[in-house]
């Protein structure tokens, strides 16, 4: 059994929004279940590059972290929201805003259109099942008995929401806050790892420039006390030998 992985808030809101941005492709029916599965396949290591190359990523995730994360967080945000509409006395269920953008990201989708309970059931769970236990033929099957209801009761909830709420206007504008907000963490990380770089390089310049410098003054400073050490011993002979002390023989 692997160890439970622990997830910020501002990791599972990137996640939620990167897989938002291609819930179709990683949830749809795709013809042929080979060509579908490698595609959905690709489409989530896509996600799991992408949130791997912000800084928001406290470590490198996988895909199948990635997956488990996103299948857990749905299940309670669905169940939220179910409990949340079938509350009678009590108090309602509160969504975390987390779990809002996940309820947000598939409230409108095609697959739930026409299915009894809308956010409670759909294609989306069965090829959620589907990446879980890796098979594809049961998400394929399912969805051939979902997308078999009358076409009546389909035009009649695409006409109904077709056209977005107000609610949902509300939370795109605030998703696109989110996105905005981690544009602008991950432009001032970058600008302060450049300043940080230029500031490394200058001081780099000036510690080799104060080290030539040290070097330059010793040498000067041992030409001199040769030069000296040079005069002293030569005054030292020319005395000697104007003394008779130094003889040379010839």
């Amino acid at each position: 059994m692997t160890a439970q992985v622990h997830w910020s808030i501002s990791e599972k809101t990137f996640v939620v929004q990167l897989i938002n941005d291609r819930y179709d492709e990683l949830y749809c029916r795709f013809k042929g279940a080979t060509l579908g599965g490698k595609k959905r396949e690709q489409t989530w290591q896509e996600v799991a590059d992408t949130f791997n190359s912000f800084s928001v990523a406290q470590c490198s995730r996988t895909v199948r972290q990635i997956k488990d994360m996103y299948a857990q967080l749905k299940c309670r945000a669905k169940k939220k929201e179910s409990d949340r509409k079938e509350t009678g006395g009590g108090p309602p269920a509160v969504l975390t805003t987390v779990e809002d953008l996940v309820i947000d990201g598939i409230r409108y989708k095609p697959q739930l259109i026409g299915i009894p309970g809308g956010i409670d059931s759909g294609v989306a769970d069965v090829a959620e099942m589907a990446d879980t236990d890796e098979t594809s033929a049961k998400c394929t099957l399912t969805v051939a008995e979902c997308t078999s209801k009358p076409a009546t009761a389909l035009n009649v909830a695409t006409s109904s929401t077709s056209r977005p709420s107000k609610e949902s206007l509300k939370k795109r504008k605030r998703n696109r806050c989110y996105e905005e907000e981690l544009l602008e963490l991950e432009t001032r990380r970058a600008q302060a790892e450049l300043d940080l770089l230029l500031q490394r390089q200058q001081q780099g310049k000036q510690l080799h420039d104060l080290r030539i410098k040290l070097i330059t003054e010793a040498a000067e400073q041992e030409r001199q006390l040769f030069t000296l050490k040079k005069e002293l011993l030569n005054s030292n002979i020319k005395s000697a030998m104007d003394q008779g002390l130094l003889l040379f023989e010839s």
